[in-house]
Formats: structure tokens, sequence, C-alpha cells
């Protein structure tokens, strides 16, 4: 059997590598413009988005360093992200659905009001989130103890959490905490959207061609 040079391997893994790297560049992660007295707003992929919080004193602008191992070097050093520190939920309310959603979590912490607890919950109004998976590099924390739920440890817990379904609202919601700043940010595409009156042309144009296959016999 005839092995293929060197020289081509070593170009095959550089093709790989330069695949992985423009693949890790055209992820979509939102840009949190606005803060005020209620909520926070942005965009992702071009779709409007507001972040309320439900102690919104403590929110702010910050950036998580998204280029290590935790985040699957997934983005840049200085990748901008929301904060709080006093709140014990938030949600995210999209103009319209996202896809391949993705939500990095930095040092979510256990809660040190009122007892401690380290679960956090994630739903979209009144239906639980169980179609997300921690990336294998999360740290301090793991999936449960039920399908909506993660419970974080030690320093906080982060890393990412994929969604395999879209999402539209997201609610994020943990035990009490005072003085426990923790951050995140997110990313996705926009889902693409059903283009008007494309159905029925199909059908039309299905229609025609079989009345010109009745018409040639």
């Amino acid at each position: 059997m005839t092995r293929p040079p060197l020289a081509l391997i070593a170009a095959a893994g550089l093709c790989l590598t330069a695949v992985d790297h423009a693949l890790a560049s055209t992820l979509n992660f939102a840009s949190i413009d606005t803060f005020s007295n209620t909520d926070a707003q942005g965009t992702l992929d071009g779709v409007g988005f507001t972040i309320d919080f439900s102690n919104p004193t403590s929110a702010g602008n910050t950036t998580i360093n998204l280029s290590t191992g935790v985040f699957d070097n997934a983005g840049s050093a200085n990748q901008g992200a929301a904060t709080y520190a006093n709140a014990n939920f938030f949600r995210i309310d999209f103009d319209q659905a996202i896809d391949d959603f993705a939500l990095y979590l930095n040092e979510f912490k256990i809660s040190n009001v009122g007892g401690s607890s380290g679960v956090y919950n994630f739903s979209s109004g009144q239906d639980f989130r169980t179609d997300f998976t921690l990336n294998d590099n999360f740290v301090n924390g793991v999936a449960g103890p039920q399908g909506h739920q993660i419970t974080v440890s030690g320093s906080g817990g982060s890393g990412i959490l994929s969604f395999s379904d879209p999402v539209t609202t997201l609610t994020v919601f943990g035990g009490q905490r005072e003085n426990l700043p923790q951050s995140f940010t997110f990313s996705g595409t926009a889902a693409a959207s059903a283009v008007p009156g494309a159905g029925l042309a199909g059908l039309a144009t299905v229609g025609l061609a079989g009345v010109s296959r009745r018409r040639r016999r």
C-alpha cells in the first residue's frame, strides 16, 4: 500500500486547523448595548433582545475571557457580557427565535441568602428547558439533579450550555444572592423565517410540470 507523503499529511492537518478557527470565528455573539433601571437591550445576529433582572440595580456591562479551554476557545479574551450581583433570576426575550443558542456562564455561584443552594433552573415561559448539554470542559458544575437544572459548587460554575431547540425566551433562576457578581453572554443565529408564498409557488410549479407531461402524452 502506498502511503501519502508527509507533506500532504501536514497540509491536511493545517487545513483542519484552519477550518476549526474559521468555525470559531463565525460564531455570532450578543452585543449588549444599553442598561437602564429595569433591563438591558442589545442584538444577536441582527435580532433584538431584552434582558430583565429581578434586581437590576447591580447589573451592568463587563467582559469574559472566552479564549480559554473552559469555554472551548469559543471567543475573544474580552468578550462583551452582562454581570449582576444581587438578582436571583434573569430572563432573555428575543424578537424572533434563535437557533444554535449557547449560553456562556462565568463563575455562577451558590446563593448566600436564605440558605445556600447551587441549583439553577432553565425555562421558557411555563415550560422547563431540558434540551441543553454542558460542554466537557465545564468546571465546578454538573447537570441535574433534574433535567432542567444544573448544580454549581466551589468558587462558581463556568462553561457552556448548548441548546438543541430554538430559543425565543429563556429564564435562568437560582437562589437569592447578595454581592456575588457573576456574568454571562450568549451566541446563536437568527432562525430562518418562511418566505411568504414560497409554498404556493412550489405547488404551482409542480402543477404546471404535471400539465406539461400530460400534454406530451
